[in-house]
C-alpha cells in the first residue's frame, strides 16, 4: 500500500489556468455567496459561539470555499497558544500530502512548499473536503 496520498496534483500554471474565465466567475460567485451568509442556530440566534470566534472572516471563508471548489480540499492549520486557537492558516492543497501508517490510519499531513517540509499531526489540521462517492481515504477526492 502506498504510504503517501497526494491530493489532486495541480501546478502553479494549472491553478492560474483554472482561475481564469468562467471558472473564476463561477468560483468567485459561489465563494462570495457562502462567505456573505449569516449563520444562525435553530432558535434564530445569529451570534454563534465557537472556539474560532474572530478568526472566521469573509476572506477566510472565501479562500476555503475557493480551494474546495478548485481542488476538492482545503487544509487549515490551527496555530495554538496553550489550549487556545490563536490563528488559522490556510495551506495550499497542492502542497499537502497525507501520510498513513501500514494499517491505513492517518499519521498526519505533510506540507512541502516554500522551502518548508513539515509533518502536522491530524489534530493540528482542519480538513474541509468536498463530497465524493469514490473517496477512499480522508483528504482525497479520488
Amino acid at each position: 500500500m502506498n504510504s503517501n496520498y497526494s491530493v489532486q496534483e495541480l501546478t502553479r500554471t494549472d491553478y492560474l489556468r483554472l482561475y481564469t474565465g468562467w471558472v473564476y466567475v463561477a468560483t468567485s460567485t459561489i465563494s462570495d455567496s457562502i462567505a456573505e451568509l449569516e449563520f444562525a442556530t435553530s432558535t434564530g440566534k445569529k451570534d454563534i459561539e465557537h472556539k474560532y470566534n474572530g478568526l472566521i472572516t469573509y476572506k477566510f471563508l472565501k479562500e476555503v470555499v475557493s480551494f474546495m471548489l478548485l481542488n476538492g480540499n482545503c487544509f487549515v492549520y490551527k496555530e495554538m497558544i496553550g489550549n487556545r486557537v490563536d490563528s488559522l492558516a490556510i495551506l495550499r492543497p497542492d502542497l499537502v500530502t497525507l501520510e498513513e501508517s501500514a494499517d491505513g490510519s492517518l499519521l498526519g499531513y505533510r506540507y512541502n512548499g516554500y522551502g518548508k517540509n513539515i509533518l502536522f499531526r491530524p489534530d493540528e489540521i482542519i480538513n474541509f473536503e468536498m463530497f465524493s462517492p469514490w473517496k477512499t481515504f480522508p483528504g482525497t477526492v479520488k
